[in-house]
């Protein structure tokens, strides 16, 4: 395996008054995975193959693995891997404390991703699933925040966001063996989180709020050349939905002494959207695999404590314990 990172930012920081200031930020990143097996004769396995080499070639196959997952007879059934993306980010927060009571914080930003991916996967049949595609995603959101400051320590902070991702690409249709458009997704998502003392030593807080994740690019554009010429072929899916997620969280807060103090909170959230494996036949093509969105829920809830003693003479130190428990239909998204 072979991994190489670079990157680069620029931020500034514009204040207007005391009060009120502007924050900018703009970075890109650059990620290369490369993943290869030497060969006996020298060099690496396949590096002559085209797309089509992999697939005319039958390669049988009797793997020996440990109980650690090496394989110690056998080519690895992740023979081959290039992959490479670009991620240009820009960002945008404006900050304005209104008053002793009110403060408010908007942003905007967004990302262009540009997406290479170039992997053979052989399976046990000795056969070799390849996918070669390029994308080019965009995603962008903008918020809105509101930090109120009440009389006797509480605090109550209200939030929206609105997140949209952009395929900016076409669909192939199996059925009807035509492209269609990829809609654009987007989400609403309302936000809040309240802290008020019950003590002089002790603080209540809760939060609640919904969240947008899409699920991840080789999900979306895995296979999207769509050569269905192996048996059992994953094809990814533009058009995936977002998976979306409520979370809800209460707890208090103990201050043992100037400075050491103890937390407790329970949690618990509810997944919607969540990736699946679906299997398909036709006359045309080979049975095949495409990923679509699960109709189930999935779960998770469990509590939390944390301890933590500040700088405060020769020692400090802090410990944490988290309990949870997820349930779902599935393990992963490749499970059918």
């Amino acid at each position: 395996r072979f991994q190489e990172i670079g990157g680069a930012t620029a931020s500034l920081t514009q204040m207007f008054t005391e009060d009120s200031f502007l924050e900018m930020r703009l970075n890109q990143n650059r990620f290369c995975h490369w993943r290869r097996i030497e060969s006996p004769d020298g060099g690496w396995f396949g590096e002559a193959y085209s797309p089509s080499d992999w697939l005319t070639v039958f390669f049988p196959d009797p793997r020996l693995a440990d109980t650690l997952g090496f394989y110690h007879r056998g080519l690895h059934p992740e023979v081959w891997l290039d992959s490479r993306s670009t991620v240009t980010t820009g960002r945008i927060d404006y900050t304005d404390r209104l008053s002793d009571l009110v403060e408010l914080k908007a942003g905007i930003e967004g990302s262009y991703y540009d997406i290479y991916d170039y992997s053979v996967y052989l399976t046990d049949a000795g056969q070799a699933n390849v996918s070669l595609w390029r994308a080019y995603p965009s995603s962008g959101a903008v918020y809105g925040q509101v930090v109120l400051r009440f009389g006797g320590g509480m605090v109550m902070n209200t939030g929206l966001r609105y997140d949209l991702f952009m395929p900016n690409c076409d669909r192939f249709d199996l059925a009807s063996s035509s492209l269609v458009d990829v809609e654009d997704k987007h989400l609403l998502s309302p936000r809040i989180g309240i802290s008020h003392p019950v003590t002089d030593r002790d603080v209540f807080f809760g939060t609640y709020g919904t969240y947008f994740q899409m699920p991840n690019m080789n999900e979306l554009f895995y296979g999207t050349d769509y050569n269905l010429s192996s048996i059992y072929s994953i094809v990814g899916n533009p058009d995936l939905d977002a998976e979306m997620t409520s979370a809800y969280e209460a707890g208090f807060r103990h201050r043992m002494d100037e400075d050491a103090s103890i937390s407790f909170s329970a949690f618990y959230k509810d997944i919607t959207g969540l990736v699946r494996t679906t299997g398909y036949d036709s006359e045309t093509y080979d049975y095949y695999f495409i990923y679509e969105n699960d109709d189930s829920h999935g779960t998770v809830w469990g509590g939390e404590t944390k301890f933590i003693d500040l700088p405060g003479g020769k020692w400090f130190c802090s410990a944490g314990y988290s309990y949870s428990v997820a349930r779902g239909r599935y393990s992963e998204s490749s499970e059918a």
